[in-house]
């Protein structure tokens, strides 16, 4: 991670903090029932494509082909684990970096925001108590179990304004310190 902030820095960009996330349990308060949600809604739809398919098939007289379910469950098994996924990554293999001209998260690369790209951010913390700052308008109304999903998608900006939608950094360490370093910079 080192090695990526260093080549990811600009030659006149200074940096201000670096860190990364504070731990966190994989399925807290925040992330367990939209968890176990979607895993339910996941497996009905995935079982009931499959039927769907079978049905379709014999009644068209054809051999069922296994390949076609087990691509369909596949998808499905990945759907469900994908949160897993995601909070393992963040804890294993993300960083954040503060600069004085912008945002980055380093995971296998560096994706950043400038800071004249955002007009809105905030500083929240989820029922966990875990503070994220969230950087656009749909980053700021998304729901708290979203949030690590969006820091690995990195910055997601309007293609016409150039203006930044969406950016999360979750699980910030310190995030008073954070603020006052921040405070030159974004409107929170």
């Amino acid at each position: 991670m080192e090695e990526l902030l260093k080549e990811s820095l600009r030659e006149d960009e200074k940096l201000l903090w670096s860190g990364r996330p504070e731990a966190f349990e994989t399925l807290d308060k925040t992330h367990k029932s939209p968890f176990i949600r979607r895993g339910i809604i996941t497996a009905v739809v995935t079982v009931a494509l499959c039927v769907a398919y079978v049905i379709l098939v014999r009644a068209k007289e054809a051999p069922v082909k296994p390949a076609v379910l087990i691509i369909v469950v596949a998808c499905g098994v990945f759907i469900i684990v994908r949160g897993l996924l995601d909070a393992s990554k963040i804890r294993k293999r993300t960083s954040y970096a503060i600069t004085d001209k912008r945002m980055l998260i380093l995971t296998d690369t560096a994706k950043s925001v400038e800071y004249s790209a955002i007009n809105m951010a905030k500083l929240d913390r989820d029922e966990d108590g875990h503070t994220s700052l969230l950087c656009g308008e749909d980053a700021i109304k998304a729901r708290p179990w979203k949030r690590r999903a969006a820091v690995l998608s990195g910055a997601i900006t309007n293609e016409n304004t150039g203006m930044c939608e969406r950016f999360v950094m979750y699980a910030l360490p310190d995030a008073d310190k954070i603020k006052e370093i921040l405070k030159p910079y974004l409107p929170l």
